[in-house]
């Protein structure tokens, strides 16, 4: 499923607009995308989901295209709080990243 993710991704990157700075965030929406479809379809197909095929394709469709506008968003580049404590913990340290 990691070679899917990693398929998506760079495919993403190649036709969208993705700034440097997002590249992380991409690569996390590429695998939540990938596992949580896979998911979907495994239980809808288990008769788990209690959906039709259009309704089925058009949810997944709009939650797919959230991830993708999440990544887009400007201020997805920005730094998370964990991010700030880790560069901070590590400069106190005196380590690299």
């Amino acid at each position: 499923m990691a070679g899917f993710a990693d398929l998506v991704l760079r495919e993403a990157r190649a036709r969208l607009d993705i700034a440097d700075s997002a590249v992380a965030v991409a690569h996390l929406a590429s695998m939540l995308g990938v596992g949580g479809l896979f998911e979907v379809l495994r239980c809808w197909l288990d008769d788990e989901l209690d959906l039709g095929t259009e309704e089925l394709v058009a949810h997944c469709a709009g939650l797919l295209g959230s991830l993708g506008a999440y990544v887009l968003s400007p201020n997805t580049g920005e730094t998370t709080p964990a991010a700030a404590r880790r560069g901070a913990g590590s400069a106190a340290a005196g380590d690299s990243p």
